[in-house]
């Protein structure tokens, strides 16, 4: 048919991500989908007719397509604790965005919906609007059933030196002397990951730099497992059942690049 895609996606159970991208496929194939329904005598073909149920598929794929740049923007093996709460707190505050345009009548935060009713030019029907702010409703208290909603305090490692000294703490003398460094203070601005400040300056500010430490190798998301997961699958096939992967899996999973000339030689 000429169409940008060759075939649908399907819902996966153990596939976190699958649900926007089905539905993100399924709206751009809506034409293509309906044709083929109606080819093949089935009734379901009457839906991509109905313009309020085009217009609800266009709000799931967009609402959905978020939540998965939300999830993607989690993963990965450099992303912090201190990462994660702000990416969580920013998913809070633009869901209130959400909340507050689609009560104005506005679709700007959601492409799909907004491209659909320009190219129709057509308005939003206010049943339709008032099934999505229900929605958004519902959707930021459940957020906020999962996550608090206090305010952040910047952690002391990401901004050493506008913390405060607490004159109790351990690390006070250490924060006080390296808040007036001025070399410190620039090689901490030209560094792009903490981890890369905080490790070698633990001669220098051993308390410090522990502390840091065991803020940034907390395990934040459930990322690390399921991709050692993945390469324990990849490697622990049906013909190599009996295989022992210890040292396998730590070969795959570790960023260490082995020097295979090194050991050949």
């Amino acid at each position: 048919m000429g169409a940008e895609h060759v075939g649908l996606l399907f819902h996966t159970k153990v596939r976190w991500l699958s649900r926007g991208k089905c539905l993100f496929r399924l709206y751009e194939l809506r034409v293509e989908v309906e044709i083929f329904l109606r080819d093949n005598e089935n009734n379901l073909y009457v839906h991509f007719d109905n313009e309020e149920f085009v217009m609800m598929l266009a709000y799931l794929a967009d609402i959905f397509g978020r939540l998965n740049e939300m999830n993607q923007s989690l993963q990965g093996r450099d992303v912090t604790v201190s990462d994660v709460q702000d990416k969580l707190a920013g998913l809070s505050a633009r869901i209130e965005v959400w909340q507050a345009r689609i009560k104005a009548w506005s679709t700007a935060s959601f492409p799909f919906l907004d491209e659909h009713l320009q190219t129709q030019r057509i308005e939003l029907p206010i049943g339709i609007k008032d099934c999505i702010t229900r929605h958004l409703d519902n959707l930021s208290a459940e957020f906020k059933s999962y996550f608090d909603d206090a305010p952040l305090d910047v952690p002391r490692h990401k901004d050493p030196f506008n913390a405060k000294i607490e004159p109790t703490e351990d690390e006070a003398e250490e924060l006080a002397e390296l808040k007036v460094s001025k070399t410190m203070k620039l090689v901490f601005s030209n560094k792009e990951d903490h981890s890369t400040f905080w490790l070698p300056v633990q001669d220098a500010y051993p308390l410090l730099s522990k502390k840091a430490s065991v803020m940034l190798i907390q395990f934040t998301t459930t990322y690390l497992c399921e991709s050692g997961f993945s390469d324990l699958a990849t490697i622990k096939t049906k013909s190599r059942n009996r295989l022992d992967v210890g040292n396998d899996i730590r070969l795959a999973v570790s960023k260490t690049e082995p020097d295979i000339r090194g050991l050949v030689r």
